[in-house]
Protein backbone atom coordinates (compact mmCIF):
# COMPACT_ATOMS: atom_id res chain seq x y z
CA UNK A 1 0.00 0.00 0.00
CA UNK A 2 0.87 3.57 -0.44
CA UNK A 3 1.67 6.03 2.39
CA UNK A 4 -1.46 8.49 1.58
CA UNK A 5 -2.96 11.12 3.75
CA UNK A 6 -5.69 13.58 4.13
CA UNK A 7 -4.66 16.82 4.32
CA UNK A 8 -6.31 19.92 4.25
CA UNK A 9 -6.18 22.19 1.19
CA UNK A 10 -4.31 25.32 1.69
CA UNK A 11 -6.98 27.13 -0.11
CA UNK A 12 -10.88 27.90 -0.20
CA UNK A 13 -12.14 25.23 -2.44
CA UNK A 14 -15.22 26.24 -4.44
CA UNK A 15 -18.41 23.97 -3.29
CA UNK A 16 -20.49 22.31 -6.30
CA UNK A 17 -23.53 20.73 -7.26
CA UNK A 18 -23.57 17.27 -9.03
CA UNK A 19 -26.43 17.11 -11.33
CA UNK A 20 -28.50 13.75 -13.01
CA UNK A 21 -29.88 14.38 -16.35
CA UNK A 22 -31.33 11.77 -18.96
CA UNK A 23 -34.30 12.10 -21.72
CA UNK A 24 -37.56 12.81 -20.83
CA UNK A 25 -38.33 9.25 -23.21
CA UNK A 26 -36.48 7.30 -20.07
CA UNK A 27 -38.55 8.98 -16.83
CA UNK A 28 -40.06 5.52 -16.53
CA UNK A 29 -37.34 2.61 -17.89
CA UNK A 30 -36.78 0.38 -14.84
CA UNK A 31 -33.33 0.19 -15.47
CA UNK A 32 -32.81 3.89 -15.84
CA UNK A 33 -34.41 4.15 -12.62
CA UNK A 34 -32.26 1.52 -10.63
CA UNK A 35 -29.21 3.54 -12.41
CA UNK A 36 -30.33 6.68 -10.90
CA UNK A 37 -31.35 5.47 -7.64
CA UNK A 38 -27.68 3.73 -7.47
CA UNK A 39 -25.63 6.89 -8.30
CA UNK A 40 -27.76 8.91 -6.18
CA UNK A 41 -27.22 6.89 -2.90
CA UNK A 42 -23.59 6.67 -3.47
CA UNK A 43 -23.45 10.43 -4.46
CA UNK A 44 -24.73 10.88 -0.51
CA UNK A 45 -22.53 8.26 0.64
CA UNK A 46 -19.72 10.04 -0.46
CA UNK A 47 -20.82 13.93 0.54
CA UNK A 48 -20.27 12.96 4.19
CA UNK A 49 -17.22 15.01 5.72
CA UNK A 50 -13.87 13.24 6.02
Amino acid sequence: TFPLRVIELPLPFPTFTETLQWPALHNSDPASIWMREIMMQEASRMAVPL
